[in-house]
């Protein structure tokens, strides 16, 4: 991909910190996964990650992307999500166990443990003075699979919300 090209797919976070609604796109994958690292993968999440933007902002939501590696070397998951293009917010190392994947897969929104995967959530982020807290998530989409995830991409569809 050109580097003109790759620039107006790629997203570029934003950093703000105030209460209201979020969508959330959250990638999940592995560099040891053969299935994460299928050449046309990080074209086909940096697309959908353009595209559950554009929901969100047709939603009046604030957009968040997520890498989340289920690796044990958080080198390797850093290096990993590197190439799926931006994103607010990593989360790497003690593979199955971290983190990101207990709450994704395991306890908030349980599924299936495989990656390459795509969740969409969606909640109300609260700020206050001493008080930050995450209010009615709800998942939207969960996408298993390099082949699910192409066929998401190619025939993009998320209900509306408001």
């Amino acid at each position: 991909m050109q580097d003109g090209l790759m620039q107006k797919v790629d997203y570029t976070p934003s950093y703000r910190a105030t209460s209201g609604y979020e969508t959330l796109f959250i990638y999940i994958g592995s560099s040891r996964c053969g299935w994460s690292n299928v050449e046309e993968l990080p074209a086909v999440v940096k697309q959908l990650k353009q595209k559950v933007k554009a929901f969100a902002d047709q939603q009046g939501d604030r957009f968040v992307a997520i890498g989340i590696a289920a690796e044990w070397s958080v080198d390797d998951g850093i290096r990993h999500l590197a190439k799926f293009g931006g994103f607010d917010e990593i989360i790497a190392g003690r593979n199955w166990n971290n983190t990101g994947v207990m709450r994704y897969v395991w306890q908030d929104f349980p599924g299936e443990a495989a990656t390459p995967q795509v969740l969409v959530v969606r909640h109300r982020l609260l700020v206050a003075p001493q008080l930050r807290a995450f209010q009615a998530p709800r998942l939207l989409a969960r996408k298993v699979g390099v082949e699910e995830l192409m066929r998401w991409e190619e025939h993009f569809r998320l209900r509306d919300i408001s």
